[in-house]
């Protein structure tokens, strides 16, 4: 639309925006938009004069709706709640495997030194191992449970089904957890 064809009366600015199936917000902001270009507003910005990679406005994945909501985001250094949850659960993953690893090597070092102890001190050492080993194991299980359900609050936001992520077979992991535990403890 040019500029020039619209009147100063308001009125009848808007008898001619609705003529031709235009609105006034739709003429004001390219109104704004034309006076900032007149004004320099928009010629230092950055990236100006270099080449531009794809966007969100050329993914296929992205809703067409939410492009230009991405689009903001990503320009101001934000994710979507999506990918900030699959962050989430990406570190958690790495908290929970850390968590395992630890745990072994600290039962193994114990387990390594329990032929050092007197018999009277072994019986109350090993029933401590015990101890602290299922509490990790409820620990365990727990966690894994509490990442399924951010993984399936996940998989109900992801944009894209090949976004999803597989849950844990809880029963599955307990059941290897269980095949690193010293035969010692089982009894």
């Amino acid at each position: 639309m040019q500029r020039d064809e619209l009147f100063d009366d308001e009125a009848h600015n808007e008898a001619i925006l609705a003529a031709r199936g235009e609105d006034k917000w739709g003429a004001l902001a390219e109104r704004r938009i034309q006076e900032a270009m007149e004004r320099g507003e928009f010629d230092n910005l950055r990236g100006t004069g270099e080449r531009q990679g794809p966007d969100e406005y050329s993914n296929p994945f992205i809703k067409a709706e939410m492009r230009m909501a991405y689009s903001m985001l990503r320009h101001n250094g934000m994710l979507p709640d999506w990918a900030t949850l699959a962050n989430e659960i990406e570190a958690d993953r790495e908290r929970l495997s850390q968590f395992v690893e630890q745990h072994f090597a600290w039962l193994n070092a114990r387990m390594a030194a329990l032929p050092d102890l007197p018999i009277i001190k072994l019986r109350s050492e090993v029933e401590r191992l015990k101890a602290q080993h299922n509490r990790a194991t409820h620990s365990y299980r727990e966690s894994l449970a509490k990442l399924n359900i951010k993984i399936n609050q996940l998989n109900a936001m992801v944009p894209s089904p090949s976004l999803a992520q597989p849950t844990y077979l809880v029963e599955a992991r307990l059941e290897a957890w269980q095949q690193r535990t010293p035969a010692y403890l089982e009894y």
